[in-house]
């Protein structure tokens, strides 16, 4: 019997979930174990380790100019994903080795890789109207490093059913985060910004997720620039600063916030909020003399109002719906939520906003979480139960499971030395 033969025939699998996200500042890895009594019941998932591995200088220019530049090498994709694929594979093996250590042995891994395209309109070519997203970060490579087997490129496998290849984990945040008494609302403040609406396990509602707009990504560039530091650390600059009226309202006028058909999208990426973006925040931050902390606060004031007009109409119209959950380095900053909180506490109807540890989940690694989950159903066949605004799919059902169809997908890489432990 193959090793993937008998990993499929497990009640119990214990997963290694590894995202990079679109900061593009590391990997975050989690090590899950996802126990399954029979094919309908919902999988018990539980978080056994986690750690936190930052790119090299040298990894991480790589990663940006190439998410970056609207042309590059073909040559460089292809040699960037295989090195890329070698750190995620060395990771991934160096956190085997600890979880050894302590008794938990990894039986297979879930990456995301690195998202360096994304283009959720379609386009014809050669004919056939596409959409397409490209994440790099070998799963070979991986596989070889680690004698695991991985599964990989999901975004392109929810393109291939009509999708926009994001949002992609409604199905893992449903299984991790549903409940029979409460609709839930996560909100992810990653590089960009996202949520996910889980209705009560009874309600007749849809899930939905879709991407907001910009999270972190247009401060982490900010603070690089004017300050010289990686990040705004739990907001400490953005607070000194205060926010610019004027620029908040260029700001809000930008065509991707107004242009109908944008909003229309469920998805948005580095392509929006890259480096051309930050050159137009920051030439008009100069005409208008704003100061470098007052850019900051003003860049945090827009993410925190980008997030409450997209969320206010959902909590008004579900009276299961009181708490926002935040998960991502965004729920470390602790300017951003406090605006958060101020925003969605004025009023009759209150929301509480919590970190989503409150609810027993690490924040940082959450994303990676949800990969062990999505790689776990890819294994097991799980069918996909969001809606088809959950990922603009055409083939979608809803979150209550009354319709199934087409398992979640991806690619599954075996390793190439069986035996070797």
């Amino acid at each position: 019997m193959t090793e993937l033969a008998s990993l499929l025939k497990r009640k119990s699998m214990t997963v290694m979930g590894v995202n990079t996200g679109t900061s593009i500042d590391g990997l975050d890895l989690s090590v899950v174990r996802i126990q399954q009594t029979s094919r309908m019941a919902k999988p018990r998932i539980r978080q056994l380790l986690h750690r936190t591995v930052s790119f090299s200088t040298e990894m991480q220019t790589e990663l940006m100019q190439m998410a970056s530049e609207p042309a590059t090498s073909l040559d460089r994709v292809a040699l960037l994903d295989e090195a890329l694929g070698e750190f995620i594979g060395r990771a991934c093996r160096a956190l085997m080795t600890h979880g050894l250590k302590k008794g938990v042995k990894v039986d297979c891994i879930s990456s995301h890789g690195q998202t360096v395209r994304h283009h959720p309109q379609v386009e014809s070519i050669g004919g056939i109207p596409v959409r397409a997203t490209l994440q790099i970060g070998s799963p070979e490579r991986i596989a070889t490093a680690t004698n695991r087997i991985v599964v990989s490129h999901f975004r392109q496998a929810n393109t291939a059913i009509g999708g926009e290849g994001a949002p992609i984990t409604t199905e893992a945040v449903y299984y991790c985060l549903d409940s029979s008494q409460k609709s839930r609302l996560l909100v992810n403040i990653g590089g960009i910004a996202n949520y996910f609406y889980l209705p009560y396990r009874k309600s007749s509602a849809f899930a939905i997720a879709k991407d907001i707009g910009p999270g972190n990504m247009l401060l982490d560039q900010l603070t690089q620039i004017l300050f010289g530091q990686p990040y705004d650390k739990a907001g400490a600059l953005a607070k000194k600063g205060s926010i610019s009226d004027k620029l908040l309202k260029m700001l809000l006028q930008d065509s991707f916030f107004g242009n109908a058909d944008s909003r229309k999208r469920q998805s948005t990426g580095r392509e929006q909020f890259g480096a051309d973006a930050v050159r137009r925040i920051l030439k008009r931050a100069e005409k208008l003399e704003v100061t470098r902390y007052s850019v900051l606060a003003t860049l945090t004031e827009l993410t925190a109002l980008k997030i409450y007009h997209a969320l206010a109409p959902l909590l008004s119209a579900d009276k299961h719906l009181s708490e926002i959950y935040l998960s991502g380095g965004g729920a470390r900053n602790a300017f951003l939520v406090k605006r958060l909180q101020t925003l969605f506490g004025d009023g009759d109807s209150a929301w509480r906003v919590w970190p989503v540890s409150k609810i027993g989940i690490d924040p940082d690694s959450f994303e990676a979480t949800c990969y062990a989950t999505l790689g776990w159903m890819t294994l097991k066949g799980i069918p996909a139960l969001s809606s088809k605004r959950a990922s603009g799919s055409k083939k979608g059902s809803r979150v209550t499971g009354r319709k199934q169809l087409s398992p979640v997908s991806g690619r599954i890489i075996q390793p190439p030395h069986y035996g070797v432990k």
